[in-house]
């Protein structure tokens, strides 16, 4: 879908798609924030724009540029991640959300300390590395993505000791 995303139409069912898959089956308090979005005047826009921004591997930048009402960032930064998948390996746009921050933090690493900064969006972007990096190194013993260490990371939501044998 998201190598279909290359005019108005296309990039507006690429993000109904991510908004269905986000939302899941119980998440109906998303209903007004997604109506305002899929409503709003600049939609057509600033999904260009974000779209066009992570698909060339700049997290910071997509992030940004994401001003549409209704969603925050565990949810756009699904639509990034849809809009980043034609990125070269190492610069995609990630998804974060709730249980990865978790995650995160339980293994202590500061999104504020790797990013030298208090900004988001070059928090994001720190994050985005991160998994680039660590899904190299991981690499050299078995195939492993930034993708991989995502799930996880969402998996796991804070708690690793299912995790360890």
């Amino acid at each position: 879908m998201a190598a279909a995303a290359n005019d108005p139409e296309g990039r507006l069912r690429l993000l109904v798609a991510v908004l269905v898959w986000g939302m899941g089956k119980r998440n109906a308090r998303m209903k007004p924030g997604i109506i305002k979005l899929l409503n709003d005047g600049c939609r057509d826009e600033l999904l260009e724009v974000t779209a066009a921004e992570a698909g060339a591997g700049r997290p910071a930048a997509a992030y940004r540029a994401w001003s549409l009402p209704g969603l925050g960032p565990p949810f756009f930064t699904k639509w990034l991640w849809a809009c980043g998948s034609r990125a070269e390996r190492g610069t995609r746009c990630m998804i974060r959300d709730r249980n990865v921050v978790r995650s995160l933090r339980a293994l202590g690493w500061d999104d504020r300390e790797a990013a030298g900064t208090r900004g988001r969006p070059e928090r994001y972007e720190a994050y985005c590395a991160a998994l680039h990096s660590w899904a190299a190194q991981l690499s050299e013993r078995a195939p492993t993505s930034a993708e991989d260490l995502e799930f996880v990371l969402f998996s796991a939501a804070g708690d690793f000791s299912r995790f360890q044998t």
